[in-house]
C-alpha cells in the first residue's frame, strides 16, 4: 500500500447506456472501442495514466494539476459522436490531493487500485461536469493548482 498526491479524473461517455436499448451488443461495444482509444489519446498526450475503465467511464490519474486540467477539457470538447438519434460525448471531472494504491481483492483476482476521499470527490463531480456547459468540473483544490 502507497499513498500519494495525484490529480484523480474520471471520464463518462453521454447517452451509452441508451445504445443498447437502439443496436447490437456488438455495434455499441464497437463504439465505445473508439471512444475510449480516441479519450486515451487525449490522456497520453497530457502525460496521464489510465488507471481502469468501469463501463464507458475511465479512471485516470497525473501527477500534475495542470495537465489533468487541460486533458479533462480537451475530453470534454472531443467532437460528440451521433449515433442512433443520441450525441455521445465526454464530460470529466477532476480532483485533486492524497490517494491510496493497493492491491486488493480474492486470492483468485486481485488488482491495484486507488482509494480515499479524492477518488471519490472526482467520481461525485461527474454529476456536476454534465450539468455544465463546459463538460467539466473541478474540485476547489484542482482549481487553485492548475
Amino acid at each position: 500500500m502507497e499513498k500519494k498526491r495525484l490529480s484523480v479524473g474520471f471520464a463518462d461517455l453521454t447517452h451509452y447506456a441508451k445504445l443498447f436499448e437502439r443496436m447490437s451488443a456488438e455495434e455499441a461495444v464497437g463504439i465505445l472501442q473508439e471512444r475510449l482509444e480516441a479519450a486515451g489519446e487525449v490522456i497520453s498526450r497530457h502525460g496521464g495514466e489510465i488507471q481502469k475503465y468501469v463501463g464507458d467511464a475511465i479512471l485516470f490519474t497525473f501527477e500534475e494539476p495542470s495537465s489533468a486540467v487541460a486533458a479533462a477539457r480537451e475530453l470534454a470538447a472531443l467532437p460528440s459522436r451521433e449515433v442512433e438519434g443520441l450525441s455521445l460525448r465526454y464530460h470529466a471531472a477532476v480532483a485533486t490531493g492524497e490517494v491510496v494504491c493497493a492491491t486488493v481483492g480474492h486470492p483468485s483476482h486481485r488488482v491495484e487500485d486507488l482509494f480515499g476521499a479524492t477518488v471519490n470527490r472526482a467520481a461525485h463531480l461527474l454529476g456536476e461536469a454534465a450539468r455544465n456547459e463546459s463538460g467539466v468540473a473541478l474540485c476547489e483544490e484542482t482549481r487553485k493548482l492548475a
